[in-house]
């Protein structure tokens, strides 16, 4: 959608990013994403135990340095 409104900038028309997006919602037109749809980073040896749950799912702790969690999200690079 920048692209269009770069492009309708450089061509003098003024149009907002809105108004893009509905237009283009109108006319069934939609971008393209290099990126796919769904990623899968890990494959599961159903033959191997999975990890415990040392936590248990209780994500509160009682002092200060006690528990910490984390979280590991994919992130797409080159």
């Amino acid at each position: 959608m920048a692209r269009i409104r770069a492009e309708l900038a450089d061509k003098e028309i003024t149009a907002s990013r809105k108004r893009i997006a509905r237009l283009m919602h109108e006319n069934h037109l939609y971008g393209v994403s290099r990126r796919r749809g769904w990623c899968v980073t890990t494959e599961r040896n159903p033959r191997q135990m999975p990890v415990p749950d040392l936590v248990e799912r209780q994500f509160v702790a009682s002092d200060i340095n006690h528990l910490w969690v984390a979280d590991i999200t994919y992130v797409p690079t080159w």
